[in-house]
């Protein structure tokens, strides 16, 4: 995805070919897996920390108790796969 956002806009704007770009991008991501798009998980559990205050701050307590016990998980997940 950075690609698209870094690469000089060409004179190829007509819509089929800014598609056929985006269609061989996220191609070229799903083979890499699932995780390829995020980029970086640390990232990815950061902004999901950054998010919780913003949950408890519009009364949205069951999102953010959600994503309080998804941090957990996915913080001890390294552990638990190193394991087995």
């Amino acid at each position: 995805m950075k690609d698209l956002l870094t690469e000089p806009l060409s004179l190829d704007t007509h819509p089929i070919g800014i598609a056929t770009k985006m269609r061989n991008k996220l191609e070229q991501l799903r083979g890499n897996g699932p995780i390829a798009a995020l980029c970086d998980w640390n990232v990815h559990l950061k902004c999901v920390q950054q998010m919780i205050p913003f949950f408890h701050a519009s009364d949205h307590f069951a999102y953010a108790k959600s994503c309080h016990l998804y941090l957990q998980d996915m913080l001890k997940l390294p552990s638990v796969i190193s394991k087995e």
